[in-house]
């Protein structure tokens, strides 16, 4: 029987002994799956890092009958070079493929600022789900060129911004899907889709996710999955990238409720975010999967983010040094062999997990979204000028071949804006490139600015975008 639950845990690939105390736990959990992080350093573009953990803990792995996956992304948010990160992932794939690895996450949170940057230009339009479309298909190629066994796993996707220099989910996946269908490609850009259904607040339940309205109908948790589904059928339909209706799936590669910790010595320094009891992270544990997960035929593989606790309960070393993590969320205390324990979820979920889609109580999820919402995608390529006159290039996609009303507006501060209107055809997507002299209050009023939004026939408008000069 295909296991659903699995973790996220990198204990295992640092462990001195290989990861044999680490399976053993994870097998007496009744999970066989193990998501590791492997990290490009763009300072050591063709080398791997962590070449001698990969060589160690591998074939430990493959002979304890745990199948590994592997999360590819850069230490540095600002390196994302396509091509020499793809080459590097190929060669990653073709040095793993003789252990049974062929699942590569490409990315970790590319719609957050601390692993992708930037997010947006100086008017804050999105440029990052751009450049991310155009490494993933990079990726693509050269991972499946490299094992013909691979399957390229994409977005990894936060559930929410960490802030204004941030983008939300949702418009996230409509503006990968945008700048796809305006490379032409024919191709998809993955064969699974990652994401990261994480609660808003750290002790919600399964149940909460994120209410309707405003910003949260750009974001998601466990029960929203349909708004990812509605995005990715919007942005991907009818193209060579496959949606939940014709076969893509879900890989949950992270999720988990941090418990409380303080009865327990191992740990150090006071937590930094609310905390649920143990029986509490159990029942949630065990919900998530009933209800949701085992219940979603497009869900294949849930990762809980941690087998064993972190020891840190702040990111911080004993001597107050930064060094990053600080969860709490696994299925055992924090201390390895000889010290780590089970909690409650190990022995109450662990009978549970070895159920895979048998653990569903509820009512089967559809995969199928609603019919396209139909809306317009636009997006500035660029705006630029030569003496007096402006040159703006753009893309324009929709769900269906027709007609489309382009609106243009200048604006300046304290200035009386002019509009324009113009009419395209497009079959998917279109690139233009408009041309003009705005007026003359425009060109002596310093900061230009240049709003775009396609309206088609039936009446369906885009989202607002902007870009601007100086005169």
């Amino acid at each position: 029987m295909k296991k659903l639950v699995a973790v996220a845990d990198d204990t295992s690939k640092y462990a001195d002994d290989g990861g044999d105390w680490f399976y053993t736990e994870l097998r007496g959990a009744n999970l066989t799956e193990n998501r590791w992080t492997l990290a490009w350093d763009a300072t050591n573009p063709t080398g791997i890092n962590e070449l001698a953990f990969i060589t160690r803990a591998a074939p430990r792995a493959q002979a304890a009958g745990i199948h590994v996956v592997l999360a590819l992304y850069s230490t540095k948010g600002s390196n994302h070079d396509p091509a020499v990160f793809c080459a590097w992932a190929a060669a990653v794939a073709t040095l793993v493929k003789q252990w049974g690895i062929h699942d590569y996450i490409v990315w970790n949170e590319p719609n957050t600022a601390l692993y992708w940057s930037p997010q947006h230009d100086a008017d804050g339009n999105d440029i990052a789900a751009g450049a991310y479309e155009r490494l993933l298909a990079t990726c693509y190629d050269t991972i499946h060129a490299a094992d013909s066994q691979a399957r390229v796993i994409g977005f990894g996707l936060s559930p929410r911004t960490s802030g204004a220099s941030s983008t939300d989910p949702l418009p996230f996946i409509r503006d990968v899907g945008a700048a796809y269908k305006a490379s032409g490609r024919a191709s998809p850009l993955m064969d699974q889709i990652a994401i990261h259904p994480y609660p808003n607040s750290t002790t919600d339940s399964p149940d909460v996710g994120y209410p309707g309205g405003g910003d949260n109908n750009s974001r998601y948790g466990i029960p929203n999955l349909g708004r990812v589904k509605q995005a990715l059928y919007d942005a991907f339909s009818g193209t060579g990238q496959p949606t939940t209706v014709n076969g893509l799936t879900f890989r949950i590669d992270e999720l988990g409720w941090q418990t409380n910790t303080t009865r327990y010595s191992q740990y150090y320094h006071s937590e930094n975010v609310a905390v649920v009891s143990e029986q509490t992270q159990a029942d949630y544990i065990k919900r998530t999967v009933q209800k949701y997960f085992a219940c979603d035929p497009t869900v294949t593989d849930v990762e809980f983010f941690l087998l064993a606790d972190e020891p840190t309960r702040d990111g911080k070393d004993p001597s107050g040094s930064v060094v990053g993590g600080g969860w709490q969320s696994g299925f055992l205390t924090a201390g390895g062999k000889g010290v780590s324990t089970p909690k409650t979820s190990y022995s109450q979920d662990g009978p549970l997990f070895a159920q895979g889609r048998s653990a569903c109580t509820g009512q089967q999820i559809t995969p199928t979204p609603a019919k396209s919402s139909g809306k317009p995608v636009a997006k500035f390529l660029s705006l630029r000028r030569r003496g007096t006159r402006v040159f703006a290039r753009f893309t324009v996609c929709a769900s269906q071949a027709g007609q489309i009303t382009i609106i243009q507006r200048d604006h300046s501060a304290g200035m009386l804006s002019n509009m324009r209107k113009d009419r395209v055809t497009i079959a998917a997507c279109g690139t233009f490139t408009h041309n003009w002299v705005p007026a003359a209050r425009f060109r002596a009023h310093g900061r230009y600015i240049v709003t775009l939004q396609a309206v088609d026939d039936s009446g369906f408008v885009s989202v607002l975008v902007s870009r601007s000069l100086f005169f």
